[in-house]
């Protein structure tokens, strides 16, 4: 049983505490004593330790203080820490604009829509006819109160009303939601957030995949990203329920010999990384891949590779 101001238990568990036995041993170990097989000598712990005066103990370090480690420090060491703090942040920064992350962070914010779909359509459950016409109302007033700021480029509260009517809007109103979804794209496309653009637009043709604005501003988004494949398809589309739409036009004409472009850009770039690995392959054989000759066949596309001696 235990009891305060015991260091061990005692009783039936038979468990007993080797403090006090530790305690002893060391002790005459430290004034000559023997403990085990090693033997110490009084000599060697004769020198005793300086009395401690508690008022000097106490006071502070004088104001020209520093720690020994920081004694041998310079400026340039300050200035050297500083430049890769600053090196890091950037990197970070960086980081934050890269297309994969804000691809990734658009998907984030489509799963949370998606998300406040479900909630919006528990609450609905509990509310009147009369309540859900009302909330559409409301909706339908903050759009248009999102439209004049977006006309008179005030961005970030154009995005709010927006949010706060698709926040009101009931899940039963397709068409008004669609415009909704449309409108913030068409601010995120504004302030250049392409990967947001396409993610509400996909929203808005979820629920009305006719809807022509939200087409265009998705495409228009795809190209700005450098998606040249997808935003070609959304013109096209276009372009199949509207023949007279000159923007779907002139980028269907356009996009295919940029696509094309790109295409060979990219096939050049896979070549020279290719040739680079070559090399280092057949470097510790005297070899490189200028040994080797690629031929491609006029008629069936395909290639031949040739091994030429080197002279």
């Amino acid at each position: 049983m235990y009891s305060p101001g015991q260091d061990s238990f005692s009783g039936d568990q038979g468990v007993e505490s080797n403090k006090d036995t530790d305690t002893n041993d060391k002790t005459r170990n430290h004034y000559g004593g023997q403990r085990g097989d090693v033997e110490y000598s009084p000599t060697e712990f004769s020198k005793e330790s300086e009395p401690i005066d508690e008022e000097t103990a106490l006071e502070a370090p004088p104001e020209d203080y520093m720690p020994r480690k920081l004694q041998n420090s310079s400026a340039e060491d300050a200035e050297t820490n500083l430049e890769k703090l600053e090196k890091t942040l950037s990197e970070i920064d960086k980081d934050d604009d890269k297309p994969e992350t804000k691809r990734r962070a658009a998907k984030s914010e489509t799963r949370n829509e998606d998300d406040n779909i479900a909630y919006l359509k528990q609450t609905e459950e509990s509310l009147s006819e009369e309540q859900l016409a009302e909330r559409h109302r409301e909706a339908v007033e903050m759009k248009l109160q999102g439209n004049e700021y977006f006309k008179s480029s005030e961005l970030d509260m154009a995005y709010l009303r927006y949010t706060d009517g698709l926040g009101r809007c009931p899940t039963s109103e397709v068409r008004t939601r669609s415009v909704l979804y449309a409108n913030r794209a068409a601010v995120h496309l504004r302030l250049e957030r392409f990967d947001e653009c396409v993610a509400d637009c996909d929203q808005s043709l979820r629920l009305d995949p006719v809807y022509l604005k939200a087409l265009l501003r998705r495409a228009a988004a795809n190209d700005k990203a450098n998606h040249l494949d997808e935003a070609l398809k959304d013109y096209q589309k276009v372009l199949e329920m509207d023949r007279t739409c000159r923007e779907a036009f002139l980028a269907c004409q356009e996009l295919p010999e940029r696509i094309q472009v790109r295409n060979e850009k990219l096939k050049t770039e896979a070549l020279d990384g290719l040739k680079k690995l070559g090399n280092m392959v057949l470097s510790p054989f005297g070899l490189s891949t200028d040994n080797f000759q690629v031929n491609q066949d006029p008629n069936s596309g395909g290639y031949n590779i040739q091994f030429v001696q080197n002279k």
